[in-house]
């Protein structure tokens, strides 16, 4: 719920601006994205967990340059992509 919340209602407010979104057209009203979970997308196993204390105080948005996508299956294809090179490649 983020109406008790401000710092989750200013980051639902960035995530609304992200726009580049899977099966989403650039005609689609939908302001927000979607979050797709791991499954869905068939991610990879994690080579190991960090956890965080909480509550956050900072928020880093990584972000990575792609194609875009506009099927759930052009943009698995990406997202795997991108797993494979930081998994295998750094």
């Amino acid at each position: 719920q983020t109406d008790s919340n401000p710092n989750l209602r200013q980051l639902s407010s960035i995530f609304c601006h992200v726009k580049d979104v899977c099966d989403k057209q650039p005609s689609d009203s939908d302001p927000c994205l979607t979050i797709i979970p791991r499954a869905e997308w068939f991610a990879r196993k994690t080579k190991s967990v960090s956890y965080m204390k909480v509550p956050v105080v900072n928020v880093f948005i990584h972000h990575t340059a792609m194609a875009r996508c506009y099927t759930s299956e052009t943009c698995v294809h990406e997202i795997k992509e991108i797993q494979n090179f930081h998994m295998d490649k750094k």
